[in-house]
This record gives structure tokens, C-alpha cells and sequence, in this order.
């Protein structure tokens, strides 16, 4: 049995059902993960999601509550940008899963010199949809590999716990580039 932490975190991020398709798979070839007796009802009645896109006014909201519940749950000893940086991949990744989208990782564009965007949502036909950068302030190099990559929807999700620090960085922005702070209030 999974620790009710345990499942609460997977729940709060969206991974819970990633969790139990793993546990699952693994049950196979014989290896034991720790597994809820709800985990396999709620796996069976959970369907892939369709290509339907969701992607209005509220997206920025569902971001930010998303990953609020998923770095509330982490004990405050261990919250460092780090670890909030790839918390912040991995609610993205279920979202874009739930989205009916491919996540991919540290997407760059080869064919310029800036560096990778954290999380692009892919479409069936390969085409990126929605693109993410996540740093605890708005830089500069976020808004330049946004700009590179094309794309309808670009997202940069900013996570320090100063707010002054956050609204001297949003200079940076530029139009077509939405900003999502974590702390904020909601807008």
C-alpha cells in the first residue's frame, strides 16, 4: 500500500495515474511497487484523453494551481529551485498528457544557438502547440528560446517567492509570451 502522502502527491501533480500505469507494467515482470487498492479501479476508469485542446483564459490558472498543489506538498527543507524547477516539468508533463498532447522535454529548435525551452506540448502531426520555460524570475535567454520556437501558445513560469524580484523581471516579456507566476494572485 502507497502511504496516503504518497498518493496525494501523485494525485496533486496529475502523475497519479503515470504512478499507477507504472505500477502496473511493472507488476509484469515481477517487481513490486508499493500500490493503493483504488489504484487499478481508478486506472480502469480513466481514458486517454482525446486530441481536443484546451487551451483559453484559464489555462494560466489551471498551471498555476496545479503546481502550487504539487510544491505545497513537498516538505520546506527540501523545496531548492532545483527541485521546484522539475516539479514544475513533471505537472507539466501530466497536463500535456491530459491535454491529449506529447510532452517533450528540453525541446530546442537545431537550427538556432539559443538553448532549450523546459516542456513543448507536440500535436499528432509534430507540430508544436505550447511551449514552457520555468526559471524563479523571467530571464532573458527563456524569452529568446521561447521566441525560436513556433508555436501558438508560449508560457514562462516564474516561481520565486519574492514578487519584487518577479515584477522587475517581467520587462523581459514580449508579446505572444504569457506569464504565469506561482505565487501571485490569481489574474
Amino acid at each position: 500500500m502507497i502511504s496516503a502522502r504518497t498518493e496525494a502527491i501523485c494525485k496533486g501533480c496529475s502523475l497519479f495515474f503515470l504512478y499507477a500505469h507504472l505500477c502496473a507494467s511493472l507488476s509484469r515482470f515481477r517487481i513490486g511497487l508499493p500500490v493503493c487498492d483504488n489504484v487499478f479501479k481508478e486506472l480502469k476508469s480513466y481514458e486517454i484523453p482525446t486530441r481536443r485542446i484546451f487551451f483559453g483564459g484559464t489555462m494560466k490558472e489551471e498551471i498555476r494551481r496545479k503546481i502550487l498543489a504539487a510544491i505545497r506538498s513537498i516538505p520546506k527543507g527540501y523545496l531548492k529551485d532545483a527541485v521546484v524547477k522539475e516539479t514544475i516539468r513533471c505537472v507539466l508533463y501530466g497536463l500535456l498528457k491530459e491535454k491529449g498532447l506529447q510532452p517533450v522535454p528540453v525541446f530546442r529548435n537545431p537550427r538556432f544557438a539559443e538553448g532549450p525551452v523546459d516542456m513543448v506540448g507536440v500535436k499528432e502531426d509534430h507540430a508544436v502547440e505550447i511551449a514552457f520555460c520555468s526559471n524563479p524570475t523571467i530571464e532573458l535567454k527563456d524569452i529568446k528560446s521561447l521566441e525560436r520556437v513556433a508555436c501558438e501558445k508560449k508560457f514562462v513560469i516564474s516561481f520565486s517567492p519574492n514578487k519584487k524580484k518577479v515584477e522587475l523581471s517581467t520587462f523581459f516579456l514580449k508579446s505572444g509570451i504569457e506569464h504565469v507566476y506561482i505565487y501571485g494572485d490569481k489574474r
